[in-house]
């Protein structure tokens, strides 16, 4: 067909992006791949003839049907499983001839795999650069939401879109069952079938074109051949409201569709160029869309909302499971009351006006036909083996469903859940946790915060501190008086800013105890639990106590997508941080350089610049960089300055220093003979004084520059050594094979 050709394609693409259309969407089942094959050729043909580059674009593509005959295809060639997510990713870039796609879609619910695997397959298709984000098609807002909740718990990216159906006939789950999502999530919404399959054309007033998709079995002995009639009747009604507008049926559909303030974009197919461009003439229609316009529409599409059902395509993996082919109808029918299949694969619709009895609740049904008719995607009960439960339906006798998947008891795996329950009550080992560096990293912290407290000690008590370090009243009554009086409010100010830092330490040193945990429990469930056990175990439920809790975690959440490793403005905020940084120090060591500092000390503090300076350099410049590779620099460039460099510094104020000289040169003014601090210094070691002073002055908050270096060097440190953390869970995430 001359259709199905990369010149076509272009053709096709080309007139979308002239009138200024950028995103195109694909699927892995589309013409079992290819079009993939097809719009990647058109989309290099572009990029050659200089139409677009890539960045001009945005391409999605949709994995769950896998790109053979879905019929045949095997278990792990389908569905959402880690497996078949990557995989098929791998295998749609490799046919689009592209590095990336921006956005990948879970083409449909998948029931039979955990939310949390997709979320956390997804996940890595994104880490491993293969795409921007993912959304999902057609899932119910109840798992649209379970999937953002564990992505927030387990701090990985959510859901950013989804893509229903969406048209004058198919309004529920955009305009009722997503409206908090689009609110608590910022959910964006890319639509399909705008022309409800054509419908909403107005080719179908005189009836069934010849070619067209309701002369096909498909749609015409389908599930959406139920209402056809009263559908296309609708669409006759509508065609005077689209005179008066100046515009076709199709264009006024498809503005009625966008000027949906949630919807985010619609997708339109077409069969030529010319078809496209009468669909993109609806943009001009959309500024006609006033309420007036759309309240007549309402009046004769009225809408009823209706509970959504699964996916009816998200059950045909139901032949791919170990049940009976009574189990199998029973589940299927039961749990959706759209399609069931047989163990063997064959697809039964349900009756809907033929049928011999009318349903009840969860009944099964038979679909009279003429013994030796086939439909398209429809085969006949009698070509599979026949069980009781077939030929009882068969002579329509009415039987209940079996019990829906959700609703088995749990009590078989009692024994298991008894054993995995120990081992979650078991915390692992820091070095089990977090690889070898969990013990020495842990104890850093405990010093940390040990040492933390001691400064705010030394702050808020300082004579006290002075004398209990040095144990001086033997010969000043308690009153330390090399201890200089600094101004109340920056004393309090240092106290406040150290118990900061301390919270932070204790932070980090309690988070990494609770992985412990948690790895645990993770691993547990990772390695025993079934896929429907470990998906009825549903998120706990946030509590929101009004607006300050609300506005905390709109902060947090800022916070966490500025500093996670895993956050998207991640790379910004290291880059201002490393430039805020190396601005302040660069302020501290023009003080350094006028109050005549040792010469060797101007070289260290220098070399300190030049690594915060080349800290930042790799920052900004290494754009391909890994997360987990960007925080191990971040961090070997950071402890470096803030623990190898004072280190280095005090080392050479101990060798190197007169410290003699130092103390006249500290006390210049002139002390009265027979005083008590004249006294005190002929019976003081004028070294050790000096050493004193020099190392216990150091330690207090005395000005505001002090102030921020002092806390924001904390701080600093104590925010690597948590992304430090979050690189080692990571790691060791990925070494078990659960990310």
């Amino acid at each position: 067909d001359e259709k199905y050709t990369v010149d076509a394609w272009y053709e096709m693409m080309a007139t979308a992006f002239k009138h200024g259309v950028n995103f195109f969407d694909n699927a892995e089942a589309y013409g079992m791949g290819q079009a993939e094959e097809l719009m990647g050729g058109a989309i290099k043909k572009g990029i050659a003839d200089g139409l677009w580059n890539r960045e001009d674009l945005v391409i999605s593509t949709k994995i769950f049907l896998g790109a053979n005959d879905f019929s045949t295809s095997g278990p792990n060639a389908v569905g959402l499983s880690r497996k078949h997510i990557v995989e098929g990713t791998k295998a749609s870039l490799k046919r689009l001839e592209l590095d990336y796609v921006d956005v990948i879609f879970c083409h449909h619910p998948d029931p039979h795999t955990p939310i949390e695997e997709t979320v956390r397959a997804m996940n890595y298709v994104i880490a491993k650069g293969w795409a921007f984000y993912w959304g999902t098609s057609e899932w119910l807002a109840s798992d649209i939401r379970e999937a953002c909740e564990i992505a927030d718990r387990l701090g990985l990216i959510r859901p950013v879109v989804e893509q229903p159906q969406y048209n004058l006939f198919v309004r529920t789950k955009v305009d009722v069952e997503y409206l908090d999502l689009y609110k608590k999530y910022g959910l964006g919404i890319t639509t399909w079938s705008p022309l409800a399959f054509g419908t909403l054309t107005g080719k179908y007033s005189a009836g069934r074109p010849v070619g067209s998709r309701f002369t096909t079995a498909a749609f015409k002995d389908g599930p959406l051949a139920e209402g056809f009639d009263g559908r296309v009747e609708m669409a006759d009604k509508l065609k005077p409201i689209a005179a008066e507008l100046g515009c076709s049926l199709a264009q006024l559909s498809i503005a009625w569709c966008v000027s949906n303030e949630k919807v985010s974009t619609v997708l339109v197919g077409a069969s030529r160029p010319s078809q496209l461009e009468e669909n993109l003439k609806a943009l001009d229609v959309v500024s006609k869309m006033t309420l007036e316009v759309k309240e007549k529409i309402d009046a004769i599409a009225s809408f009823v909302p209706t509970p959504s059902t699964m996916d009816h395509f998200a059950l045909l993996r139901n032949r791919h499971f170990t049940r009976t082919a009574d189990e199998e109808i029973a589940a299927s029918v039961g749990a959706t009351g759209i399609i069931s299949l047989l163990s063997d694969g064959a697809v039964v619709w349900l009756c809907h006006d033929d049928c011999a009895v009318r349903p009840e609740a969860g009944d099964i049904l038979y679909q009279k036909g003429k013994p030796n008719e086939s439909h398209s995607g429809q085969q006949h009960l009698s070509a599979g083996p026949e069980s009781a439960l077939l030929a009882a339906v068969k002579s329509n006798q009415v039987l209940p469903a079996a019990p829906a998947v959700s609703q088995i008891p749990e009590a078989s795996n009692s024994h298991l859940n008894r054993k995995d329950q120990s081992k979650r009550d078991k915390p692992l080992s820091f070095t089990a946790a977090f690889g070898w560096i969990g013990v020495p990293l842990v104890l850093v912290l405990v010093a940390c915060v040990v040492w933390t407290t001691w400064l705010i000690f030394v702050t808020l008590v300082p004579n006290d501190a002075a004398n209990w370090w040095m144990n001086t009243g033997s010969y000043d009554n308690g009153q330390m008086w090399l201890i200089i009086d600094t101004n109340p409010t920056m004393t309090l100010a240092g106290a406040v800013g150290l118990v900061i830092v301390d919270v932070c330490y204790l932070y980090v040193a309690l988070r990494m105890l609770r992985w412990r945990s948690i790895a645990a429990s993770l691993i547990v469930s990772h390695e025993s639990e079934s896929p429907l056990e470990s998906r009825s175990c549903s998120v706990p439920p946030r509590t929101w106590l009004g607006g300050t809790v609300a506005a905390f975690k709109r902060g947090h959440s800022l916070y966490k997508e500025l500093t996670a490793f895993r956050g998207s403005k991640r790379k910004r905020w290291n880059v201002f941080s490393k430039m805020l940084n190396l601005a302040v120090q660069t302020t501290v060591f023009l003080d350094l350089l006028e109050s005549g500092i040792p010469t060797a000390l101007v070289y260290g503090y220098a070399t300190l610049i030049a690594l915060n300076s080349l800290s930042c350099a790799v920052n900004i410049l290494s754009g391909r960089f890994s997360a987990v590779t960007e925080v191990l620099v971040s961090s070997i460039f950071d402890w470096a300055a803030t623990v190898v460099y004072p280190i280095v510094v005090i080392n050479f104020c101990y060798f190197n220093f007169d410290f003699d000289r130092a103390v006249y040169a500290t006390y210049l003014e002139k002390l009265p003979p027979g005083s008590f601090e004249q006294m005190a210094r002929e019976f003081a070691d004028p070294s050790r004084i000096a050493l004193f002073r020099l190392v216990f002055g150091s330690l207090r908050i005395s000005t505001l520059l002090g102030f921020a270096l002092r806390i924001g060097m904390n701080l600093s440190f104590c925010y690597r050594a948590k992304r430090i953390v979050d690189v080692l869970v990571w790691l060791q995430l990925q070494k078990r094979g659960m990310f």
